[in-house]
């Protein structure tokens, strides 16, 4: 879940060039489980972007055995030096 986060988060600031802070993170669909050793790849794609939030899904898989975990929606919202939402436009 942490590396959703932060994976999400990074992309967020790459899209938006501003500080975002995650809002809400949808269930998380455990499929599959990693083990030590395992070739992990996070995904990131772009759901929606409104005014001040930018939405993402997410996929987690194993490089050798598949899926591990999907989140449907984690939202980020983009904030300024006092932590109040601004315009990502």
């Amino acid at each position: 879940m942490k590396w959703i986060d932060e994976s999400a988060g990074m992309e967020a600031r790459l899209i938006t060039g501003k500080s975002c802070v995650t809002r809400y993170i949808s269930n998380i669909d455990f499929v599959a489980t990693a083990k030590c050793g395992d070739i992990i790849e996070v995904c990131i794609k772009p759901y929606a972007i409104g005014n001040t939030s930018i939405t993402f899904s997410a996929t987690v898989k194993n490089k050798m055995a598949g899926l591990i975990a999907v989140v449907d929606r984690i939202v980020f919202v983009a904030v300024d030096e006092d932590g109040i939402p601004t315009s990502i436009k």
